[in-house]
């Protein structure tokens, strides 16, 4: 409120996509989490914000996913990928492509998630997250078990359990 008073607009944006975050992380009212990121979203773009628009919808896409609205949660996911790409924020780029990773499983997309999961592979290998790289593995091998593709999913397996060795797992 502070904010729309000084006419703050800026701030205003971050001050709403605080409160989707507070929402969202404190297992808050998912329509309370959209109207927030909507808002936030909305100023966001029209400032031209571009750091906080990718973070506004990946926010968004966790409550439209558990909502099963997949399309919206990919769009969503899909731009800020996008965003993330264009900055050069190869960290978050790896975070929403394990977002994405979840709304593939939940669609039961295996085509993509392959896709994903070897751009997650790649990318984790690229800014040295192992744990990137071993989540990917996991995804490859239960993908690859759900398709009845047994020897190339027990492939993956090993390699996860030896990746997941060397972070503690």
């Amino acid at each position: 409120a502070l904010a729309q008073e000084l006419g703050d607009r800026a701030a205003q944006a971050h001050a709403l996509w605080a409160l989707q975050n507070a929402e969202l992380y404190s297992a808050g009212d998912t329509g309370q989490i959209v109207a927030y990121g909507q808002e936030a979203l909305a100023l966001a773009r029209e400032l031209g914000l571009k750091e906080l628009i990718a973070h506004a919808l990946i926010n968004l896409s966790w409550p439209f996913g558990a909502q099963k609205q997949l399309k919206q949660s990919r769009e969503e996911l899909i731009e800020a990928q996008s965003i993330w790409r264009e900055l050069g924020n190869l960290q978050k780029l790896a975070e929403a492509y394990r977002f994405m990773l979840i709304i593939n499983h939940q669609a039961g997309d295996h085509r993509n998630m392959l896709i994903d999961a070897q751009n997650l592979t790649d990318l984790g290998a690229s800014i040295g997250s192992r744990l990137d790289e071993v989540e990917a593995l996991g995804w490859l091998a239960f993908t690859y078990i759900r398709q009845g593709r047994f020897s190339q999913a027990l492939n993956y397996i090993d390699q996860y359990g030896v990746y997941a060795e060397t972070l503690g797992h």
